[in-house]
């Protein structure tokens, strides 16, 4: 089968709390600047951004007004950008139509672990190691919203 090539304009997949805005879970904290102006830059650069969030309903709602608020308009929420959609279309019996993985160049999370594309040892234990960091201070973070909040 022969590749498929296209040219579709950069991505990025952009998770909304502790990502653009601290996580006061079901409300919209205040904002994180880096990450809005890196966003606003890629924008005016022509990159395609979607918000990439577990938040549905009002809380859905309520986030994409917050980012509205600060300038920030999204091609896409929770879903594949028209370009992606029809890139798939284009090719029958090859691509799902409309996947469940959000398609995208970039995917901006505070919960990502960059995985390495090679399979040395030395990988695997920097791996392991940025892993094991995140997993402590996610549990530090729970325990501090836990105090906060009684």
């Amino acid at each position: 089968m022969a590749a498929v090539t296209h040219e579709v304009r950069r991505i990025i997949a952009v998770d909304f709390d502790d990502c653009l805005c601290q996580s006061h879970w079901p409300e919209c904290g205040p904002p994180i600047w880096t990450t809005i102006n890196a966003v606003k830059a890629e924008q005016a650069k022509g990159s395609a951004i979607i918000l990439w969030t577990c938040r549905n309903g009002k809380a859905l709602q309520d986030a994409i007004e917050w980012c509205r608020q600060y300038g920030i308009e999204f091609d896409a929420v929770n879903e594949q950008i028209p370009e992606q959609l029809a890139l798939y279309a284009s090719v029958p019996g090859v691509f799902d139509p409309d996947p469940r993985k959000i398609h995208a160049s970039e995917y901006w999370d505070d919960r990502a672990v960059r995985m390495p594309k090679s399979s040395t040892g030395s990988d695997e234990k920097h791996i392991l190691k940025k892993i094991h960091c995140k997993r402590i201070l996610c549990k530090k973070i729970i325990r501090h919203k836990r105090r906060r909040s009684r």
